[in-house]
């Protein structure tokens, strides 16, 4: 009888242990569950954001469209060679002054566009060698702008020389010449223009010489005929 007792509540015992077990058990698995849910729902904010951030598409480019100077086409064209132009005197006209003024035309004789910009140097010479005769040309105003000259457009210089005989024998000596010399712009080959006549041959300033502008120069035009620039304005820093 008491064996029988001793049985019963040791039975009775192991299931209550099995009971506590079960439900400890069951309290970890509960909180251990909610845990993963937490860092779960964390874990699964963050990258969506990254994600969403870094996305990229392969197959879009980036186009990079170069910036064009001010200047413009003008800029890649070759300078102009004396090779290419023709290298012309239009005629003369004077002033009550005794200066006389011509253009100096340059026209493209190539088969693609140049330019031009600047001023040509220009001199009197003389002789069958073709030495200078008396001090060249100086240049007077500003360097002016870039002309573009396609084929067969022309641009052209003006030229002022002051009359020989209104200037002193003494301080002039007068020499005869044969025409002048003239390096466009850019160029260290000349071109021969023959204009016969008397220079100074003393080291002293008789010709001046302005920038080349587009077109031919028309002296009854529209270059017209204006008086000799004074010295200070002589633009020896932008030649």
């Amino acid at each position: 009888m008491r064996e029988a007792a001793r049985g019963a509540w040791y039975g009775m015992g192991l299931v209550a242990v099995a009971v506590l077990i079960a439900w400890g058990t069951g309290g970890h698995q509960v909180r251990g569950t909610t845990v993963a849910a937490s860092a779960s729902s964390s874990a699964s904010t963050s990258p969506t954001v990254a994600v969403a951030t870094t996305t990229t598409t392969p197959s879009e480019e980036v186009s990079i469209v170069p910036i064009t100077p001010d200047d413009g086409p003008a800029v890649s064209l070759p300078v102009c060679r004396t090779s290419s132009l023709s290298v012309t005197l239009g005629p003369g006209e004077g002033t009550t002054s005794g200066t006389v003024y011509r253009p100096v035309n340059f026209t493209n004789i190539g088969s693609s566009p140049c330019r031009l910009q600047g001023f040509p140097g220009v001199s009197h010479v003389a002789g069958d060698d073709g030495h200078q005769v008396g001090r060249a040309g100086a240049w007077v105003g500003p360097r002016g702008d870039r002309v573009v000259l396609e084929p067969a457009a022309s641009a052209h210089s003006i030229i002022s020389v002051t009359d020989a005989d209104l200037v002193d024998r003494d301080t002039c000596r007068p020499t005869g010449v044969r025409g002048i010399r003239v390096y466009p712009p850019g160029n260290q080959a000349a071109a021969f223009l023959p204009s016969p006549g008397v220079s100074c041959s003393a080291d002293i300033g008789t010709m001046r010489v302005r920038s080349v502008t587009p077109g031919r120069g028309d002296l009854g035009g529209t270059a017209g005929v204006v008086e000799p620039l004074d010295d200070s304005t002589v633009d020896g820093a932008d030649r």
